[in-house]
């Protein structure tokens, strides 16, 4: 009877930090849940490679991490099944076309966690979001594969509403002249608008359940909408407008869902606001003109290297 009354505040204690103090794992299995609609919607308009993708990349991802956890000296039964790992394979595979060869997936996430985490000391210690640098990596090295995009859609066959809209655009034709039709829907770019607003939905029940702070979502929407409403403004034929870009690429994906990787990002408000509108800047203008149609890893990585100054400035002062 003793014995049974210890164990039982134990038990009490276990749900209430369930309840209360979300756990890192409840933290990522909500991060899962919230990407679903994206999933989802990711799925309809791209087909069934998304999915396949999403599960070689989860598979090989925990492979590669258990073989490099066992290098560096660890027993795998010491490895932490936290989620994170899971969560950056999802991303990635939702950064990358359904019809990327597997060996392609494999040298990326391979190279997302070898070289963007584990050469930084694994969870917690990488500078620079390990989805990204696996992305990067593979734009640089397949740049042809990576920009096959299938979304049929009106003629907009194997490219991105930016990507056709930067080769007209390149060929002297004015945004008013082009398919509109093929290239823009109802809020933003055709198709990617309904992706758009399914990670939106996804991102506001992480907010909501306090998995990330508002401060970087507003930050990177607020600095893509001013921009774009501002260069829109100027020249209309030649600079899109704010909701396509709002709604287009992966702009929601990386507003809730990446920039607000909490190991990458500043732990100041004032910091996490400014490095989103700064990852917004660069996202507009590597899409109106860079060499890539979509620029958020490019924008993140960036990012990911001024956090120490931003949280250096931004920090509180002590009171005197």
């Amino acid at each position: 009877m003793q014995k049974a009354s210890k164990k039982l505040p134990q038990v009490l204690q276990l749900k209430d930090y369930w309840l209360v103090t979300p756990s890192v794992q409840r933290s990522m299995l909500i991060v899962c849940l919230a990407l679903g609609p994206g999933i989802f919607s990711s799925l309809f308009f791209f087909g069934f490679g998304m999915l396949s993708n999403i599960i070689l990349a989860i598979f090989f991802g925990l492979l590669i991490e258990l073989v490099l956890h066992h290098f560096r000296g660890h027993s795998v039964k010491d490895f932490p099944f936290e989620g994170s790992g899971a969560v950056m394979a999802i991303i990635f595979a939702l950064s990358l076309p359904a019809s990327i060869p597997w060996w392609i997936l494999l040298f990326g996430i391979f190279f997302a966690i070898a070289i963007g985490k584990y050469a930084y000391g694994g969870t917690g210690n990488n500078v620079f979001n390990p989805a990204m640098v696996g992305v990067v990596a593979l734009l640089l090295s397949f740049p042809t594969e990576m920009n096959q995009w299938q979304l049929d859609l009106d003629g907009l066959a194997g490219a991105t509403p930016f990507d056709h809209l930067q080769t007209s655009l390149r060929l002297s034709q004015m945004i008013s002249e082009m398919d509109n039709a093929a290239v823009f829907g109802l809020l933003g770019a055709s198709g990617h608008e309904w992706i758009n607003l399914a990670f939106l939905m996804g991102g506001l029940v992480l907010i909501h359940q306090k998995v990330i702070r508002w401060q970087i979502p507003l930050g990177v929407l607020t600095g893509i909408l001013i921009t774009a409403s501002l260069f829109h403004t100027i020249d209309s034929d030649v600079y899109t407008g704010a909701f396509f870009n709002l709604f287009g690429g992966a702009t929601m994906l990386c507003a809730f869902f990446v920039s607000t990787d909490p190991v990458t990002s500043p732990v100041t408000a004032k910091g996490r606001f400014i490095y989103g509108c700064l990852i917004g800047l660069v996202i507009y203008g590597i899409r109106t003109w860079g060499n890539y149609p979509e620029g958020v890893a490019f924008a993140v990585l960036m990012m990911n290297a001024t956090v120490p100054l931003l949280d250096f400035f931004t920090r509180p002062k002590a009171p005197v």
